[in-house]
């Protein structure tokens, strides 16, 4: 792997990516397109240092290679493009799994019965824990459905990052001056609403992947509608802005991207 992760530097000056590496990386996403130069040098910078300021573990007998973590910290950088890698500062593991994998859940009914059972998934985010993926997802989003795990989760961080796991992201006065964390959760609830009254008029017999291009799965809670939305904001966006149009813009203002960004317009 990276020299610079066996050798432990500084996260502060990590060395440089080697060009072939973070072309033959970056030539595998296409949604990388519509970034200027300017903004793929910093991505590029960004997932060095993120690299650098993370412990990586390849779990189930999987062996991490260059591309590999150059892919997942390059989806992780995105979303914090125009913020800062630091509102990621909660934890310092990623865990990749060569696929889907077992998680056991606790969840307690309305008469407070416990229920333990095993849940497979392929990504997950714990506040003040660690990232865990799939690799055989995090290598396969589906702009068609918007799907991407490792921009997912490393959304929830973002989420997580105030301490409330709510929908309503960490709000840094270096970013965000002038947009009001309270209009932010206005706009963010009005279409979390208007997208789960979507969902539960949906016919019985609905097989689409998607719901107004956003997977259904949003509809389940205020952070995994942040979630999903931010994926969609850099897989699939034309879907989101067409159909929840005030939300793409308060989360373009929130994320630092101006709607002429092709990346997510």
């Amino acid at each position: 792997m990276f020299d610079y992760i066996r050798k432990a530097l500084s996260p502060a000056a990590p060395p440089a990516l080697e060009d072939a590496l973070w072309a033959r990386v970056c030539a595998g996403m296409p949604w990388l397109g519509g970034l200027s130069d300017a903004q793929l040098a910093r991505l590029r910078e960004q997932s060095a240092s993120f690299i650098a300021s993370k412990e990586w573990h390849g779990a189930a007998e999987l062996t991490l290679t260059d591309d590999m973590v150059l892919s997942i910290a390059i989806q992780a950088c995105l979303p914090v493009l125009h913020l800062s890698p630091d509102l990621y500062g909660d934890f310092v593991g990623v865990v990749v799994y060569p696929e889907g994998f077992l998680i056991p859940r606790v969840e307690v009914d309305e008469d407070g019965v416990e229920h333990h059972y095993i849940d497979e998934a392929v990504g997950e985010a714990w506040p003040g824990g660690p990232i865990i993926l799939s690799w055989s997802d995090a290598a396969s989003p589906d702009r068609a459905t918007g799907f991407n795990v490792v921009i997912h989760e490393f959304a929830h961080k973002l989420d997580m990052a105030d301490g409330i796991d709510d929908g309503i992201p960490v709000f840094d006065a270096r970013f965000h001056k002038h947009l009001k964390r309270s209009e932010f959760e206005r706009v963010m609830l009005l279409a979390y609403d208007t997208f789960c009254d979507a969902v539960d008029a949906l016919p019985e017999d609905w097989d689409e992947p998607t719901v107004w291009g956003l997977d259904p799965y949003a509809a389940t809670h205020p952070a995994e509608f942040f979630a999903v939305s931010v994926e969609a904001m850099f897989i699939a966006p034309e879907h989101l802005l067409e159909n929840h149009p005030a939300w793409f813009d308060m989360l373009s203002a929130y994320l630092g991207y101006r709607l002429t960004d092709q990346a997510i317009a």
